[in-house]
C-alpha cells in the first residue's frame, strides 16, 4: 500500500503550485486506505466468527481485532506450523473443543488407539 501512498503524493507534485490539491488528494486516498482496511477487518471479523459458529464455539468470547493506529497486521486463521509470523499479526486457532472429544475416546484409550493433541507455536 505504500506503493499508492507514494504514487498519489507523485500525481499531487506534478500540477505546477496547486498545492492545495495535492494534499486534498492525499487525504481523499488516505480516506480510502482506512476505509478498505476497515471493510476488510470487518470482513475477516465475520468470517472468524462465522467459521466459530460453525465448529459450535461461542463467538461472544471474539473480541474482534483493535485497531493499531497506522499498522497493517493481518489475521492468520489455522496457519501452517512453517508460517512466518511478523509484529502485530494475530493467529486464531479455531477448531473444537479437544476436552469434549476426550471424553468419548475412553473406551479407545486401553487398546492402546488414545487420541493425542500437538500443539505447533
Amino acid at each position: 500500500m505504500q506503493w499508492a501512498r507514494r504514487l498519489s503524493r507523485k500525481g499531487g507534485r506534478g500540477s505546477g503550485g496547486a498545492k492545495g490539491a495535492g494534499s486534498a488528494a492525499e487525504r481523499i486516498s488516505q480516506q480510502r486506505l482506512t476505509l478498505f482496511r476497515r471493510s476488510e477487518r470487518q470482513e475477516l471479523n465475520a468470517l472468524v466468527r462465522t467459521r466459530m459458529k460453525h465448529l459450535g464455539l461461542s463467538p461472544s468470547a471474539y473480541n474482534g481485532v483493535t485497531d493499531q493506529g497506522n499498522t497493517l497486521s493481518y489475521i492468520l486463521i489455522n496457519p501452517s506450523p512453517d508460517t512466518r509470523l511478523e509484529l502485530h499479526d494475530v493467529v486464531y486457532l479455531v477448531r473444537p473443543d479437544p476436552l469434549s472429544l476426550v471424553s468419548g475416546a475412553g473406551v479407545n484409550q486401553k487398546s492402546g488407539g488414545g487420541l493425542r493433541f500437538d500443539t505447533h507455536l
